[in-house]
Order: structure tokens, then C-alpha cells, then sequence
């Protein structure tokens, strides 16, 4: 008679040897069927022999990859990958996001998938470059970059999975941020059956509004004379900013964070005109090559109308990019 004890060990052995999922040759997936769907790559690749374009190291996971296009309209090519690990699959999927106007695949995302055990995808949503040169013309494949792309890709890459395990993925989750986050919110409203997770990192929200208030920045910082600040003085502003202003908040470590006690006045409501003076002295005064010992800086910050065409303003505070 068995105690209780081996009992339970004896459970243990058989999930720890239980099979994986039968898988299918990666091979195989590119005569698979699915709607709208063109499947161009299906291929085991060794870990570290795929080196994607631009800064994304070489993907450090044996993984299937399967790359293809979605065409639900006449005017649409989605272009999409999937990579599913060819050990140690956790069972879930993961989908990365595409920050900006995306336009490539996310290898960076999807790479940091399979180190985890995810089956890891991403799509270009549409067009090829991270601009908005797709759009005038081409309502398709707005609709495409906006939120039909992110659905297609989550719905193929379960398909994908599905034939290549043997079996539907456990979980699917979505984790990205900006443009990214913005995907995660569509996803959520339109889609709500495609994930069961995301993670909403700061959504690109109100695109309209959001691409507006770009403009407005871009228009006051170079359109008005003596707007823009070279990068040597940038960085005596700083300095200065984080001497004068940086314990405010109760530590002194490199960061301002209580924008409300800064000595900014108030020269006609909280969405008008601010000025914060700046004494700087030193390094201050050689990078600004002025005579005095002391210089006075003045930046101002004006947010734009709120007419309900644009956003809000970005707080005022220093930060050196």
C-alpha cells in the first residue's frame, strides 16, 4: 500500500516526464491554409544565426520562425512573424508591440519572449518605414496601422501555434509600451477575446490630439528665435535646475520631482505663460560665455490652446536627452 507521501512523488515523476506537445516539422507550417494569409517563411533557426536588422542583437533561442503576410483588403500587406521555441515552450504566447508609426518586425520583443519560454510574435502593422508616408491615400492601411493588424497577428499566431504543437497555447498575453500601449488599449476594447493579459505601458493615447501637440512643439521650439538650446548649455541648465531644485522633494538624487514647489510665478493661470528663472554661475557662466559671474536664464514654457484640438502642455521641469 502506497502512503500518502509516494503518493504524491509519484504524481510529481509522471507530470515531469509527461511528453511536450507533439510537434510537427517547423517546415511543414508554410503549406498551412489560413484566411487571408500568405505564408513566405517557415524554418528551424539555431540560436544565434538569425541577426536582425539595425541594433537588435542575433536571437539567442532555437525557435521555428514563421514569417508571413495578411491581406484582409485589396490595399493591405501585413507583414508578420511568430517564433515558437523549439524547446521549452511554456505553452503561452507572447506578443510584443511596435512603438511609433512601427512599420518593422519587433525582434528586440520578440527575442525577450523566447528567452522566457514564449512563443513570441510581432507584425510591421502594415507598411515598411517608421513614418506616416503610408497613410494619405490609403484609408486600408490606416485601418491596418490603427487596429486591424495587432487582431490578425494575435489570431494567425494562435492558428500557428496551434498546428505546430499540436495544441492551443495555454495563455496569450501582449506587453508593450507608446504606440505599443496604444495597441494594448485597442486591443482590449475591440478585441477583448485575443489575450488574457496585457501590459499597458504609456499609451500613445488620443493619437490625434497626442501627433497635434507634436506639431505645436515642434512649431514653438523652431519658430521662435532663441527657442532652442545647444546641447552645452542644456547641460548648465540642468546642473543648475537639479542644484536649485533637486532636494525639493525630500532627497537629493538626481531627479526633480515635486514640480509644484519649484519658485516658478504664476503670470495668468496654470495653462498661460511660466517662466523659472535660473542663476548660473561657473561652468554655467563658460558654457553660456558670458562675462558676469552670474547669468540669468529664462525658459519659458507655453502651453498650447486647449480648443480641444490639442493637448496639454508637457510640465514644466529639466531633462537633458
Amino acid at each position: 500500500m502506497k502512503t500518502p507521501a509516494l503518493a504524491a512523488a509519484a504524481l510529481l515523476l509522471m507530470a515531469a516526464s509527461a511528453p511536450a506537445p507533439a510537434q510537427v516539422p517547423c517546415a511543414s507550417l508554410a503549406g498551412l491554409a489560413l484566411p487571408d494569409t500568405t505564408l513566405t517563411t517557415a524554418e528551424m533557426v539555431p540560436a544565434g544565426a538569425f541577426d536582425p536588422p539595425g541594433a537588435t542583437p542575433p536571437i539567442d533561442t532555437a525557435a521555428c520562425r514563421v514569417a508571413g503576410s495578411i491581406a484582409p483588403t485589396a490595399d493591405s500587406d501585413i507583414r508578420f512573424e511568430l517564433w515558437l521555441p523549439a524547446n521549452g515552450w511554456n505553452g503561452k504566447f507572447l506578443s510584443a508591440g511596435e512603438g511609433g508609426f512601427a512599420g518593422a518586425i519587433n525582434y528586440g520583443g520578440i527575442a525577450g519572449a523566447l528567452r522566457r519560454g514564449y512563443a513570441g510574435g510581432s507584425t510591421d502593422t502594415g507598411h515598411v518605414g517608421g513614418n506616416a508616408d503610408f497613410a494619405p491615400g490609403h484609408p486600408e492601411k490606416v485601418a491596418d496601422f490603427g487596429w486591424r493588424a495587432k487582431h490578425l497577428q494575435a489570431a494567425r499566431s494562435k492558428d500557428l501555434i496551434r498546428a505546430f504543437y499540436g495544441a492551443p497555447a495555454s495563455h496569450a498575453y501582449f506587453s508593450s509600451c507608446s504606440n505599443g500601449g496604444r495597441q494594448a488599449l485597442m486591443e482590449i476594447q475591440r478585441f477583448p477575446e485575443d489575450y488574457d493579459g496585457v501590459i499597458v505601458g504609456a499609451p500613445a493615447h488620443r493619437w490625434t490630439h497626442h501627433l497635434s501637440g507634436f506639431v505645436w512643439n515642434e512649431q514653438a521650439l523652431f519658430n521662435t528665435p532663441g527657442a532652442w538650446i545647444s546641447p552645452a548649455k542644456l547641460q548648465a541648465v540642468q546642473a543648475a535646475t537639479l542644484s536649485t531644485c533637486d532636494a525639493l522633494d525630500g532627497v537629493a538624487d538626481g531627479v526633480t520631482e515635486v514640480t509644484d514647489k519649484f519658485d516658478m510665478p504664476n503670470l495668468g493661470g496654470a495653462d498661460k505663460d511660466v517662466r523659472l528663472r535660473l542663476y548660473i554661475g561657473g561652468n554655467g557662466r563658460e558654457a553660456f560665455t558670458v562675462p558676469n559671474d552670474t547669468f540669468i536664464a529664462e525658459l519659458s514654457y507655453v502651453a498650447p490652446p486647449d480648443n480641444g484640438l490639442l493637448k496639454k502642455g508637457t510640465a514644466p521641469k529639466v531633462e537633458v536627452q
